[in-house]
């Protein structure tokens, strides 16, 4: 009889959420090199697979963390995974952010979640488990009991393990690299003549390293990125507030050209600025690639958020070309007009 891991193993196989490539290896964006990729988003578009995996998280939860009060899911792979179980269950359940939010209540745990509860986390893979340690301390810092993890697929990665076991934390994975590589062999993904070559690719991939990432570099970061939303909305509301009031001009030609020279002074001045952040803007984005690989997501979604600004800030800045196109159409109707001579007969 078929285990959960060949089950999922074939599954995922069968949906392309796993590919194995052991003759051209594939470069994370860390630089390590893996004969295999796996892309778990795929199960959610996958009914029939979506329904054994989500089952086998629900039975694997049961099984392992029969105490288990609530779900978790990581941000974000593992929200979807974890809503569905919990649903099966019959468990609440919510999801832990990469970091705090910037705005209403700040909230980095969504859902409710009382101290001394009992956790069960759900995450979608763990490579170096990174992302799945930040949750699981979020959570204690909150007083949460964190009973351990349900994963989708481990690459069984030494550097992840000695972490996870550091921390004190259990895994239970519904599959991993020895099974997707076993299934893949008999089921036809690869030819026999891969088999060695993979063997030899994956017991090197586990013993590779990602860079770290210290919090005090990852707090840093965030606190730029705080900084540069600070100073965009600054600069937006300068591009928005009501002009000053010209006085008690009677010359509403003099109105007009002063009004032309105000909207002139502001598009240079947002102009500049704009230039100013999109070279900040640019330099972060540069750094956050080069040593985030740990917070890769985060670091695309600041890089969306400022792109979005900015391209607020070009919208704002046409509208003020707009502004003094209007205004120089109107000085140029304003000019007085040369009647033309009366010929003399």
């Amino acid at each position: 009889m078929d285990s959960i891991n060949v089950r999922v193993a074939k599954r995922l196989l069968e949906i392309k959420a796993v590919f194995l490539r052991p003759q051209e290896p594939f470069t994370w964006a860390s630089g390590i090199k893996s004969p295999i990729y796996c892309d778990n988003r795929l199960i959610l578009t996958a009914p029939e697979a979506r329904n054994e995996v989500e089952q086998a998280i629900a039975d694997t939860v049961k099984r392992e963390y029969p105490e288990a009060e609530v779900l978790m899911g990581t941000a974000t792979a593992g929200i979807a995974h974890a809503a569905i179980a919990a649903h099966l269950l019959g468990l609440p359940m919510g999801y832990v952010r990469s970091g705090n939010k910037d705005h209403g209540r700040q909230n980095r745990i969504e859902g409710r979640l009382d101290k001394g509860e009992k956790v069960v986390v759900v995450e979608d893979l763990i490579s170096t488990g990174g992302s799945v340690l930040e949750t699981v301390e979020a959570l204690r810092e909150a007083g949460a009991e964190v009973l351990g993890v349900v994963s989708i697929f481990t690459y069984g990665m030494k550097k992840g393990i000695e972490r996870m076991a550091a921390a004190g934390v259990k895994n239970v994975s519904l599959s991993n690299l020895d099974t997707i590589a076993q299934v893949g062999a008999e089921e036809g993904y690869i030819s026999q003549d891969d088999v060695a070559r993979l063997e030899k690719e994956l017991a090197a991939l586990r013993e590779q390293q990602t860079p770290e990432v210290s919090r005090e570099e990852l707090e840093a970061l965030r606190g730029e990125n705080t900084r540069l939303k600070a100073q965009i909305e600054e600069l937006e509301a300068q591009l928005t507030e009501p002009e000053a009031p010209v006085g008690d001009q009677t010359n509403w030609k003099d109105e007009e050209l002063a009004a032309y020279r105000r909207a002139e002074t502001v598009e240079r001045q947002a102009r500049n600025r704009a230039a100013q952040m999109y070279h900040r803007v640019n330099g972060l984005i540069a750094d956050l690639a080069a040593r985030m690989e740990g917070s890769k997501a985060e670091m695309t979604t600041a890089a969306e958020a400022l792109g979005q600004a900015l391209d607020q800030l070009q919208s704002a800045l046409d509208g003020g070309q707009d502004v003094l196109t209007e205004g120089a159409a109107t000085l140029r109707a304003l000019e007085p007009e040369h009647p033309a001579e009366e010929e003399t007969k």
